[in-house]
């Protein structure tokens, strides 16, 4: 049997007098190995620099099998390693100005999982990272990173960010924690995608979905939209659709604005129907059709019922109205086009608000267009209870002509 202290006094001078076990002060490589391949033209065969192959033959049942296992652990008393690598790898393509060849695709990491026999893989990853975890220790980790994992991080020692994709449990202590599909505890600056937990699904910035424009809004969508309780939908057409099942209303849209809110608009911003084909609005039941406001702006509907909230409970100064007679006899009805409609355009009976404005203010009202201009508008409901108050104060008239008459007729007949 050699020597077993000659042989290793002659494996140091092979390795250039470095002590077995230790780095000598100063370096900055263990061991090195460089090989440079040259000659390979043709470009016909696989070429691998490193080949290594396990093969489990026979009855072979073990707790784990473990192709490639490694630790670096750090007991250093002081100082502070800047960057922390248990493995790192780069391909570089030529040198700065030089000029190379090409490659076609260049990846660091890959690997293959397969199942060519008759058993099960009850799990199948890629890359996995066990705990990405502080353990007990006292030190705290600024930003913390995991692509899959089981648990990231303490509650309480990550200082900045802990970001994960498919954790088993984030943090919730972290100043920020952003999870795609983990456990993330509810709480200010936790965002998820496809939550696990409590956690509010959002992402922290503008999002569009159906292309790759970049989104100027807090959520954007390139498509129909479609939202319903009951996971159904009344058709798959082309258009946006809101539907729910419940005993309330299934849309309600409001505006806070402190003192000028304004509430829904109807656009057509292609072209101007003005007819009674298109609708703006279109109220239907299962019966057809209630209501319908047409794009000449007409409104129809089925009745022929159209009203207002006139119960006592809402009003108070109650007093009779005065006499209508004597506007009706001013106010100047008139036969017009609209302009919109050109000269052959159907003709209008109405009134000119700016002449009914001197006869009854009240009918008129001033109103601003989204261009900063303004136009008047008539009050047609309220001409239409004025010509009311008018025929009951004309049928006044006519009671008590016919009363006089009468009584006239009586003397006489006596």
């Amino acid at each position: 049997m050699p020597d077993l202290r000659a042989y290793l006094s002659a494996l140091q001078g092979q390795l250039g007098a470095k002590t077995l076990g230790a780095l000598p002060a100063g370096s900055t490589s263990d061991t090195i190995v460089e090989r440079t391949y040259s000659g390979h033209s043709g470009g016909t065969t696989d070429f691998r620099a490193w080949v290594e192959k396990n093969t489990y033959a026979g009855g072979n049942s073990a707790a784990q099998v473990i192709g490639r296992n490694g630790a670096m652990e750090f007991t250093h008393s002081g100082g502070t390693v800047t960057f922390a690598y248990y493995t790192q790898a780069f391909i570089r393509l030529g040198r700065l100005g030089s000029s190379t060849g090409n490659i076609t695709t260049a990846r660091i990491w890959e690997g293959h999982i397969a199942n060519e026999g008759s058993g099960t893989i009850a799990e199948a990853t890629v890359f996995m990272a066990q705990d990405v975890d502080l353990l007990d220790g006292t030190g705290a980790i600024g930003n913390i990173r995991s692509f899959y994992s089981g648990n990231i991080g303490h509650a309480s020692r990550i200082t900045g960010t802990a970001i994960g994709y498919d954790q088993a449990d984030i943090t919730g202590g972290a100043a920020q924690t952003i999870g795609y599909r983990s456990q993330v505890s509810d709480g200010t600056n936790k965002y998820n995608l496809f939550v696990a937990g409590s956690a509010p699904n959002l992402i922290f910035s503008n999002t569009r979905i159906g292309d790759t424009t970049r989104p100027q809004n807090a959520l954007e969508v390139k498509g129909y939209f479609k939202a319903a309780n009951l996971g159904t939908f009344l058709a798959s057409g082309s258009y946006h659709e809101l539907r729910q099942s419940q005993n309330t209303f299934a849309l309600r849209v409001s505006n806070g604005h402190g003192s000028s809110p304004r509430g829904v608009q109807i656009t057509f911003d292609a072209f101007s129907p003005n007819n009674t084909s298109e609708t703006f609005l279109t109220c239907t039941d299962t019966v057809g059709d209630a209501a319908r406001i047409y794009s000449s702006g007409n409104g129809v509907n089925r009745n022929n019922s159209w009203g207002g909230i006139s119960d006592r409970k809402f009003k108070h100064h109650i007093v009779d109205a005065r006499s209508q007679v004597d506007d009706f006899r001013k106010l100047r009805f008139r036969r017009y086009r609209l302009k919109y409609e050109g000269d052959d355009g159907k003709e209008y009976l109405g009134l000119i608000a700016q002449e009914a404005l001197k006869v009854s203010p009240g009918l008129v009202n001033k109103a601003a267009n989204d261009d900063g201009s303004t136009h008047y508008e008539l009050a047609y409901s309220i001409l239409y209870m004025k010509a009311a108050v008018a025929l009951q104060e004309t049928i006044f008239v006519v009671d008590d002509h016919e009363n006089r008459i009468g009584q006239i007729e009586r003397t006489l007949a006596a």
